[in-house]
């Protein structure tokens, strides 16, 4: 896999295992759905009390492909999607209003600093933008942020 330019210059040089990765996306925005996280994960594969082996999971390079990235991002977007889960308590519009990010911008550069660990490049985070700022309701549009934000491979280090 081609790695982009912040990909490998992540603090600490280490993909996100689903379980991280899950949860640590989970608590950076107040998500509070956690059985609908825990059936997400056994969809994908790695149940949380149901490791493969005394060992549990491979971990690194050896599960990231295109397809578990496009799997994850999807899991994501269902998560996120469901009218059952909470941002901090409430729906992601209020959510981001707390946090002080009502326009496009202001919520890319949070769910940026919540949920990544490199820095994003201008471009990715203009495109960002644009698709949080094209639907006129501004749920659907950080949703489909959201998502498109977890198909990066930026979102896959920890």
């Amino acid at each position: 896999m081609n790695a982009s330019p912040g990909v490998r210059s992540s603090p600490s040089g280490r993909l996100s295992g689903k379980i991280a990765l899950i949860t640590g996306a989970s608590t950076g925005i107040g998500l509070a759905s956690a059985h609908e996280l825990a059936a997400e994960l056994q969809m994908n594969g790695q149940g949380l009390f149901f490791p493969p082996n005394v060992k549990g999971w491979d971990g690194g390079r050896t599960w990231i492909n295109s397809s578990t990235i496009l799997g994850r991002a999807n899991m994501m977007a269902r998560v996120i999607g469901d009218d059952k889960t909470r941002f901090g308590g409430g729906n992601l519009v209020e959510y981001f209003g707390r946090l002080g990010a009502r326009r496009p911008d202001e919520i890319i550069d949070v769910l940026a600093d919540l949920l990544l660990a490199v820095p994003l490049s201008p471009l990715i985070r203009s495109r960002l933008v644009d698709i949080c700022g094209k639907n006129s309701d501004l749920a659907i549009g950080i949703g489909e942020a959201m998502h498109a934000l977890a198909a990066l491979p930026e979102f896959q280090l920890s």
